[in-house]
């Protein structure tokens, strides 16, 4: 659906799972290999979110293996919401 919006036009209304959204496209470039200078900052970044979001996994992982979890069931209905 985008791929055939002119530039600066605006999508009708799509639904999806996690809301309504809109499209606009505010610029059309050419497909292309970028040169390694001008994406390496940004690789970068991705490589050092992508391992810090193991390193949390892991830590995650031992913790719920070291904890005991219950469940009080009963007790929910005494449980205020809002």
């Amino acid at each position: 659906m985008v791929k055939y919006l002119d530039e600066g036009e605006i999508s009708r209304v799509v639904a999806s799972p996690s809301g309504y959204h809109l499209f606009q496209v505010t610029e059309r470039r050419s497909a292309g290999i970028l040169p390694l200078e001008s994406v390496s900052e940004e690789i970068v970044g991705e490589l050092i979110a992508q391992k810090g979001r193991e390193q949390l996994d892991r830590w995650l992982a031992t913790l719920k293996g070291k904890s005991a979890v219950r469940y009080y069931w009963r007790n929910l209905d005494h449980v205020p919401l809002g």
